[in-house]
């Protein structure tokens, strides 16, 4: 599985948002499947930046 950097994650979503596309243009786009894209938006609403970070285990 690969791991996407926080900061594509944000930059992703904020286009999302921006509707600058939607999830399916923008994973074409990034080369990222689109199920990511839905599911990394809905982290950001729920959590804001947090939800696109890593998780730690403390």
């Amino acid at each position: 599985m690969k791991k996407y950097q926080t900061e594509v994650k944000l930059k992703v979503v904020t286009s999302f948002l921006a509707g600058d596309g939607g999830a399916k243009l923008l994973a074409r786009q990034w080369s990222v499947p689109e199920e990511k894209i839905r599911t990394w938006v809905s982290h950001y609403r729920l959590h804001g930046i947090d939800g696109l970070r890593p998780k730690r285990s403390t």
